[in-house]
């Protein structure tokens, strides 16, 4: 099936010359490679973490730091019941994770970056105060992180699996750090997310296996006893097999791999999301990005068509977390609004993600909720 375009004509999108599998993204060597690593500057993918939105923040004065106090004290109370839903989780950001950060100063200007972040989201007049704190504690931390993070081994592993969980929320906050105002040429780019979750996996994955036998145990536990039943996710599932669907009839058989397996992963996320009811946590669909294909991310991109409609019904599950974690929010509507711009000329792609944006613009203003999706 061929796709027209805005003058009438027809593309050759699912031709096996301009399938999405066949698109290659110019990058140059110095670019994170769609794994997040590349050979010739494996760190590179932490460059995404810099905020550099706020000028150049100074580093940590005495001055920065006597807002030490203020920051922990909020995070402790306030900002660490936040990030989890379970209490055995919320116990291991609230306790755990600062007693490392007492002896590891890097996984301490992470605990501060976050406390920051929510500050300012929580207090909109001094907003701009608490993302400058923020990002001089994250740019800080980032720096002294990137410098030790080839000494990474069996022993000192923890400090950096910390610091990596830190950072993925100040990464995943991007639309929240982004002022209202912002154009859509200037909307958070996912695949600097997607890049930073697959190369900070590649570096730790070998010490994940060893999480349950420490007291970060809890965030080694999952949902994962799933029921594709489940009548509250009826509509998310239907959706993603029409996906599927879509998917065979329009692509090459090269193609169709690549994208029917990233269905299938989205369908686990959606399977433990459903199971988990209101006790959602990140990681259910955060280990999306990480999971799918190289070929996939490349595709997203360079803004791949074919993968701008699969990115639309990964835009519903973040939908979804939106209301429990407000680190998260933003992110279903501006993507959806990255996506119709841009298959404007494309009727049969833009069908193709009218499901899609109907769940996300149907709640815009008052979060999606997952008996909602219907």
């Amino acid at each position: 099936m061929a796709a027209e375009t805005a003058s009438g004509g027809k593309s050759s999108l699912s031709s096996s010359h301009g399938s999405p599998s066949g698109i290659t993204p110019q990058r140059s060597s110095l670019t994170p490679s769609v794994s997040g690593l590349s050979t010739e500057a494996p760190y590179q993918f932490l460059d995404v973490a810099i905020d550099n939105s706020r000028g150049t923040p100074q580093a940590p004065t005495i001055e920065l730091w006597g807002h030490g106090l203020e920051l922990m004290h909020h995070y402790v109370l306030h900002t660490a019941n936040t990030m989890s839903i379970r209490p055995d989780m919320q116990h291991v950001w609230r306790a755990v994770m600062p007693e490392i950060g007492y002896d590891c100063p890097f996984v301490m200007h992470g605990i501060l970056t976050i406390a920051a972040l929510h500050k300012g989201y929580l207090i909109p007049s001094e907003r701009d105060k608490y993302l400058d704190l923020a990002a001089s504690h994250q740019n800080a931390g980032l720096e002294a992180f990137r410098a030790l993070l080839h000494t990474v081994d069996d022993n000192n592993w923890i400090p950096f699996f910390c610091f990596a969980s830190l950072i993925l929320f100040y990464v995943a906050s991007d639309p929240v750090r982004m002022n209202k105002e912002h154009s859509l040429e200037d909307s958070p780019d996912v695949t600097s997310l997607f890049v930073f979750v697959r190369g900070i996996r590649a570096i730790l994955e070998p010490y994940q296996s060893r999480l349950g036998k420490t007291n970060f145990g809890p965030m080694a536990q999952g949902v994962w006893i799933v029921d594709p039943g489940d009548p509250e996710y009826k509509d998310v599932f239907e959706a993603l097999d029409y996906l599927t669907a879509f998917f065979k009839e329009s692509l090459s058989d090269v193609a169709q791999d690549d994208y029917t397996t990233a269905v299938v992963e989205l369908e686990k996320a959606a399977y433990l999301m459903a199971h988990a009811g209101a006790n959602l946590e990140v990681g259910m669909i955060i280990f999306w990005p990480y999971i799918i294909s190289e070929n996939i991310m490349a595709d997203i991109q360079s803004k791949n068509p074919y993968a701008m409609v699969l990115l639309s019904y990964f835009a519903v599950l973040f939908c979804v977390m939106e209301p429990t974690y407000w680190f998260l929010r933003g992110w279903s509507r501006r993507l959806i609004d990255m996506v119709d711009a841009r298959l404007a000329g494309l009727p049969v792609l833009l069908e193709a993600v009218k499901w899609p944006r109907k769940q996300i613009l149907d709640f815009s203003g008052h979060y999606c909720t997952v008996g909602s999706l219907r």
